[in-house]
C-alpha cells in the first residue's frame, strides 16, 4: 500500500486499537459498517433523478475504505473476497457517468483505494481488470474534459467540482502508475495544473463562498490528494502550501456554533 497509509502505518494503527480506548471504538464501529456491507447488495448503475449516480459512487468509496481498513488491521479473508467481488461489480459498469463528473471523479477515488489497499490479494488477471477501468471509465472522459476552454476544469466559475474531481483522478493515477505510467503521468500533470488556481478560492482567510458543507466537501479531496501525493511520492506538488490554505479550518471553527451546526 501506498495511498495514504504505508505498512509501517497499519502497524502502528494496529498497536493503537488495543491500546488507546477512543480508537478501539471506532475500529468497533467501523467493523460493525463492514459486517453490514457483506450482506448488502452489489451496486447497481442507476440515477435516481436522472442525473446523479453519486450516490452509488459514494456508498462503493464508503465501502473500499471500510473494507479495506479491516483487510488491514486483522486480514479475514472476507474483507478481501467482498471487496473484490465489489470492485468488479462497478468495473462491469457501461460507465461511470461522465455527464456528471463528481460521480466518475468519486468512484474513480473508491476504486484506486480498492487497488492499493487490496493490491496483495488481487489476481493479475483482477488487477488489470480494475487498471482498464480507471483508464476507459475516468481517465479518457477527464482528458476529453479538460480539453474543453470551460467546466469545473478551468473558468472564471471555479467551486468545488474543481477539488473534487482533479483530487479523485490524481488519487486514481497514484494507484496505477508503475502499469500505466504514460496515462498516469499525464493525468497527474494535468489535473495539478487545473487544481493550482482553484486553491485560490480558500483566498483571503481560509473561508468559502460555498458555505461551510462545500468547505468540506472541497477540502477532504484536497487532504486526501495532499496526503496521497506526500506518501507515493514524497511531495504533494505544493498544495498544502497554497495561500491560505493553512488558514481554513478556523472556517470551520468559526462557522460552527455549539450544536455542531
Amino acid at each position: 500500500p501506498r495511498l495514504m497509509m504505508l505498512e509501517e502505518d497499519w502497524t502502528s494503527l494496529k498497536e493503537l486499537v488495543t491500546s488507546d480506548p477512543i480508537a478501539g471504538k471506532l475500529y468497533d464501529g467501523v467493523r460493525r459498517s463492514a459486517e453490514e456491507h457483506l450482506n448488502a447488495p452489489l451496486l447497481v448503475h442507476e440515477l435516481p433523478d436522472g442525473v446523479r449516480l453519486l450516490e452509488t459512487s459514494r456508498k462503493f468509496m464508503g465501502r473500499m475504505y471500510v473494507l479495506g481498513v479491516l483487510h488491514r488491521l486483522d486480514g479475514d479473508p472476507k474483507w478481501s473476497a467482498r471487496a473484490t467481488k465489489e470492485m468488479l461489480n462497478i468495473c462491469a459498469f457501461k460507465d461511470w457517468n461522465p455527464s456528471h463528473f463528481l460521480d466518475v471523479a468519486e468512484m474513480a477515488h473508491g476504486m484506486a483505494i480498492g487497488y492499493d489497499w487490496f493490491y496483495d490479494q488481487l489476481t493479475e488477471a483482477e488487477r488489470t481488470t480494475v487498471r482498464k477501468a480507471i483508464l476507459e471509465k475516468a481517465f479518457a472522459p477527464a482528458m476529453l474534459v479538460y480539453a474543453k476552454p470551460t467546466g469545473w476544469h478551468r473558468g472564471e466559475h471555479l467551486n468545488n467540482w474543481n477539488h473534487v474531481c482533479n483530487g479523485g483522478l490524481i488519487v486514481a493515477a497514484l494507484a496505477i502508475a508503475d502499469e500505466e505510467k504514460r496515462e498516469a503521468q499525464q493525468i497527474v500533470e494535468t489535473a495539478m495544473s487545473s487544481l493550482e488556481p482553484a486553491m485560490n478560492l480558500y483566498l483571503p482567510d481560509g473561508a468559502w463562498d460555498e458555505g461551510p458543507g462545500y468547505w468540506e466537501y472541497a477540502t477532504s479531496y484536497v487532504v486526501s490528494c495532499s496526503e496521497a501525493l506526500r506518501i507515493a511520492t514524497g511531495s504533494d506538488g505544493g498544495i498544502s502550501s497554497a495561500p491560505a490554505f493553512n488558514k481554513a479550518a478556523d472556517f470551520m471553527l468559526h462557522a460552527t456554533g455549539a450544536t455542531g451546526k
